[in-house]
């Protein structure tokens, strides 16, 4: 009787694909009220509100990151109103795939960049598991408004096709999908463990060597003693985002285990000469004065022309007595780091100038002791970035593995014994 009722109420539709019997397409506005009961929380300052905000849901899963408890007073702007039947639908940027289902028992508000909707003859948990699904984000991607912050054009998204079973089956298909994506948590939390491990590998071996600088006998030299150049600081300059004749290489470019970023670089035309004066060449060390106050690059030929931007520091070695890889690899250390630590809290201002990174105390062991450790961490960095390539990848398996799981859910094709044929 409930299955017909429900068929009486929804208007028949075809889907893109083929459902079980007893269940029908039917549009997400069919099924969902858009509930925009709004309150001031500055009308009542003393009373204690739950406020959910973008940050608090986490993205593709739903999970509740953190809890926001503010009195009235401290809460600026008014706000949507829920409480346990809602569906919170984060219409602001919908690639982030923020859909929380407000737990039982429980009320509070939220930010207008979500969309309080209460479920129509539908688990919330179902409607919630379906908005996560890549089809939705991208039909939602697709139906925006707006430049600077674009949102979901919620008519729109109520037009989107849903496939509706009958209640007890959706509830049997949500508890489903829980117990095989409680399992895939289970290996993403594992594979994270693995992953922090890995992350320190680097850390660990630059320990190793340079903490037994001592022990081993090793000479200690200031910065300045072993440049055969002065200190330079960078060009400071208008850039552009255009492709350009010269690279305008910034802290921003640089990571903090010292690697070229490549995702946003800039570029600008310079004369000859003053090209010549910033350019960087092979074995060129650069350290930030400001800002990421400590970072280091260490400079490759490439077929592009680079120059450096004024809150980096050029430094550039005598070979004969240190090799440029070697002094990098002391500028990811441990004792690097306490380096500036300690010299930022002397100076009492966020940023070391030339002088000062010039009395930089460093360790060096003869060359050919320099090339054997060399090797030793290239081999190491090597190891770390190939497992943290595969745990990536990993990632990404994950999230597909849970994009197809909700794929066959939606088609009535998760089983109802064996978890394995469903993975």
């Amino acid at each position: 009787m409930k299955q017909q009722s429900l068929k009486i109420f929804l208007k028949e539709e075809t889907g893109p694909y083929e459902l079980p019997k007893g269940w029908q397409w039917v549009k997400l506005g069919e099924v969902l009220k858009e509930d925009r009961k709004t309150i001031n929380p500055q009308d009542y300052p003393a009373e204690n509100f739950w406020l959910v905000t973008m940050d608090c849901v986490e993205s593709n899963t739903g999970k509740l990151l953190k809890k926001i408890n503010l009195c009235g007073k401290e809460i600026k702007s008014t706000k949507y109103q829920f409480n346990f039947n809602h569906v919170l639908y984060g219409k602001l940027r919908p690639y982030l795939n923020k859909v929380y289902a407000v737990p039982e028992g429980e009320r509070g508000i939220c930010t207008t960049e979500f969309i309080p909707f209460i479920p129509l003859n539908a688990d919330k948990k179902y409607i919630a598991f379906y908005l996560r699904k890549k089809e939705v984000i991208e039909f939602a991607m697709n139906n925006l408004t707006g430049t600077r912050q674009p949102r979901v054009n919620i008519e729109a998204l109520l037009s989107f096709q849903i496939p509706l079973p009958s209640l007890p089956e959706q509830k049997r298909i949500v508890a489903r999908i829980e117990a095989l994506f409680s399992k895939i948590d289970e290996i993403k939390r594992l594979r994270k463990e693995a992953n922090d491990l890995a992350k320190t590998l680097l850390q660990s071996a630059l320990h190793e060597v340079f903490s037994k600088a001592d022990e081993k006998g090793w000479k200690w030299v200031r910065l300045g003693e072993v440049l055969n150049r002065k200190p330079q600081y960078g060009l400071t300059a208008k850039a552009s985002k255009e492709t350009l004749n010269i690279r305008y290489l910034r802290i921003s470019d640089i990571t903090d285990q010292g690697n070229l970023k490549n995702n946003d670089p800039r570029f600008l035309d310079l004369n000859e000469q003053e090209f010549n004066k910033y350019r960087l060449y092979e074995g060129d060390i650069l350290i930030a004065r400001s800002g990421s106050v400590g970072r280091v690059y260490l400079h490759h030929d490439c077929e592009q022309k680079v120059v450096f931007a004024s809150y980096l520091i050029r430094f550039r070695l005598d070979t004969n007595q240190i090799i440029p890889k070697f002094f990098f690899y002391y500028g990811l250390s441990p004792l690097y780091k306490k380096y500036i630590e300690d010299t930022l809290r002397i100076v009492a201002q966020p940023n070391i100038n030339a002088k000062e990174y010039s009395n930089l105390q460093i360790p060096l062991p003869p060359l050919e002791e320099q090339k054997r450790i060399i090797a030793y961490l290239d081999q190491i960095s090597e190891k770390q970035k190939t497992l943290l390539k595969i745990y990536a990848d990993i990632d990404n398996q994950i999230t597909e593995l849970k994009q197809s799981i909700l794929t066959k859910a939606f088609r009535g094709q998760l089983g109802k014994q064996n978890f394995n044929n469903d993975l």
